[in-house]
């Protein structure tokens, strides 16, 4: 049987097939057929290119390529795989952080290093505690697989020393409340009873006082009565002794210091001797001056010696004089207030008044 002919056909070559087609009249396509013949299905195979007085035989329809059983296309998601067989990427693994063993371990430091200070212990005692169960809740959390064993150990430990340093700090700040309050008592009550010997005790030749006036005479006694004049000397119950010097006119230096506006500067020089059967503290002698009822101003001035009061103790039967200085209104009316003491003795006065 003649095949149709495959590929381009040659233009100069002799197709008798070519020759038939021509030599027949050119029919439209779209116009109805003659004879009231049908127009052929689309299942009916094409006739072109058959040779006239030839049966027409259709191509026979080849056999599609058919993939072997159980390949599959190059290119195609493989259907086993979830999201059209294309690969897929897990979850992200959670977070192994154990954020509650980081907590209670700052919390835990936190409370240490503010369990010594009295007052903030307090709340630093609070912070360790929390650290502490922290601690134990983290440690929970690392058998659960979570990390951070070495960080929730520690924020108990530190914890637990927090805590104990706290009732140690507090112990010992009572203690020395303790030692304190019974140093001011003792040493207020001993203050009493040597007050309480001086107003009672009497020298062992006289008589104790039996009436309330005698008593009252007694403690008067105690302190200089009135105003001593410049150059005597006021004397103590204890036998202590001091005198002040008729006070004598003077230039201050250069470098000095005080009474800069006063019209007038005076010294003199303080004497204490110390009577008693016990050492004396000179640096606690106090002074101050008043003149024509005007507060004096006191003058420092190392050229002339005018430093201030001694610092060295004065021994039981010695004595120590130094020199003050005093800016003043009017030197003709002048009173100095001397303190031996701020508690044991009352202020001698000296004055130029007669």
């Amino acid at each position: 049987m003649t095949q149709p002919p495959t590929g381009s056909p040659d233009p100069y070559q002799h197709d008798p097939y070519r020759e038939a087609a021509s030599s027949a009249p050119r029919q439209d396509p779209f116009a109805p057929p003659s004879g009231g013949q049908p127009l052929p299905g689309p299942e009916q195979p094409s006739t072109w290119g058959t040779p006239p007085n030839e049966p027409t035989q259709p191509y026979q329809a080849q056999q599609p390529y058919q993939q072997p059983s159980g390949a599959q296309p190059s290119g195609a998601p493989d259907p086993t795989q979830p999201y059209g067989g294309y690969p897929t990427y897990g979850a992200p693994a959670p977070s192994r952080t154990n954020a509650v063993a980081i907590t209670g371990f700052v919390l835990a430091v936190v409370g240490l290093l503010g369990c010594w200070i009295p007052g903030v212990n307090l709340v630093a005692a609070v912070l360790a505690l929390a650290g502490l169960v922290l601690g134990i809740v983290g440690l929970l959390q690392v058998k659960k697989g979570k990390n951070g064993k070495g960080l929730a150990l520690s924020a108990i430990v530190v914890g637990a020393l927090a805590i104990v340093g706290t009732v140690v700090s507090w112990v010992v700040f009572a203690r020395w409340i303790d030692d304190v309050s019974t140093d001011y008592e003792q040493s207020l009550a001993q203050l009493e009873e040597e007050l309480g010997d001086t107003a009672t005790v009497a020298p062992e030749d006289e008589p104790a006082p039996v009436d309330e006036p005698a008593v009252e005479e007694d403690l008067a006694a105690e302190v200089p009565s009135g105003t001593a004049p410049f150059g005597e000397t006021v004397v103590y119950e204890d036998g202590l002794e001091v005198s002040v010097t008729a006070p004598v006119p003077f230039t201050p230096g250069e470098w000095s210091a005080g009474g800069e506006d006063y019209p007038a500067h005076v010294r003199f020089d303080v004497t204490v001797t110390n009577g008693t059967d016990e050492p004396f503290d000179p640096s606690m002698v106090f002074l101050t001056a008043s003149s024509a009822g005007t507060e004096a101003d006191q003058v420092f001035d190392s050229e002339g010696g005018l430093d201030g009061g001694p610092m060295t103790a004065v021994l039981p039967g010695q004595s120590v004089t130094f020199p003050v200085g005093f800016g003043v209104t009017d030197p003709a009316d002048l009173l100095v207030q001397v303190a031996p003491g701020p508690f044991e003795y009352d202020d001698a006065l000296f004055s130029t008044a007669p």
